[in-house]
């Protein structure tokens, strides 16, 4: 304990953040910004009214797109990454600092808008921006520019397209043995049930890459997965067919650290006789 200074660096994390020092070893991380948030508000003047928590699994929520088909599935689950999703966007719009233009540059180059650049709202509210870019999203017909105007809306697309492109690749018409199936998607990746029941066909599966405009890259296999809801999920995690890389769990409650010990011993025994010794059976019981 003297080594690694942990009642220096405890001590310094509760000055720093107004947490009493058993919270940092029993809670998690939100309880720290809460009284960091009550510390600041109290300095300012403010109140922050104690609402009652319902404690919810939609706290801190991304954008999960694709609904979860839930269930334990003993077949292969194949992750489809996009690759590094948001520098393609930029990319793609051409978004960087040295595309930047002046007013200097666009009177001498006489330059058009819209044709030759497009302006983008800037020093303004953001409020305002978000307005004007529903405003344009009203009058706009093309498809894809109204996807960029709405940013929301084109990561929406983009999981949305992918989902459909992926069934439709691979299929029972394409020669496929099996209809590929998207079980579930979240932000940049979707998980997808081939159909297959081993692991090397699934990876050559996967191993197929996508052609532009979207650059997807087969990340790991699940097998067996259970996926209980969105943003949680637990399985077996492979990267190549001979042995599995780790037991892998989201959101589920071996890692809450508020949890009784009891908790997450029992989750944990279920998830060690589902997952690695396939026995569904013994874990129910």
């Amino acid at each position: 304990m003297d080594k690694l200074m942990c009642f220096v660096n405890y001590t310094e994390m509760a000055r720093v953040t107004g947490v009493p020092f058993n919270y940092l070893l029993a809670r998690g991380q939100q309880i720290k910004v809460i009284s960091q948030l009550y510390r600041n508000a109290a300095d300012a003047g403010y109140i922050i009214p104690a609402m009652k928590s319902e404690g919810t699994d939609e706290q801190y929520e991304g954008a999960t797109v694709i609904e979860p088909t839930k269930g334990f599935y003993d077949v292969p689950i194949a992750t489809l990454d996009f690759a590094s999703l948001y520098p393609s966007i930029m990319m793609a719009h051409n978004l960087c600092y040295t595309t930047l233009l002046d007013k200097t540059t666009i009177e001498r180059l006489k330059l058009v808008e819209g044709e030759d650049y497009v302006h983008t709202p800037n020093n303004e509210n953001l409020l305002g921006a978000r307005k004007r870019a529903k405003q344009d999203l009203k009058v706009e017909k093309d498809p894809f520019k109204r996807a960029v105007l709405d940013g929301r809306q084109l990561a929406l697309k983009m999981i949305e397209f992918t989902k459909g492109e992926v069934e439709a690749e691979y299929s029972t018409k394409n020669g496929y043995d099996h209809d590929a199936k998207v079980i579930y998607g979240d932000t940049d990746s979707v998980m997808v049930k081939f159909g297959c029941p081993d692991l090397p066909t699934a990876m050559r599966l996967v191993s197929a890459k996508f052609v532009k405009p979207i650059k997807l890259e087969f990340e790991k296999v699940y097998f067996p997965y259970l996926l209980i809801s969105k943003k949680r999920y637990a399985g077996l995690y492979w990267t190549k067919p001979d042995k599995y890389d780790k037991m892998d769990t989201k959101g589920i409650e071996t890692v809450r650290r508020d949890n009784c010990r009891l908790v997450s011993t029992v989750i944990e025994t279920c998830l060690f006789k589902m997952l690695i010794d396939r026995d569904v059976k013994g874990a129910e019981e």
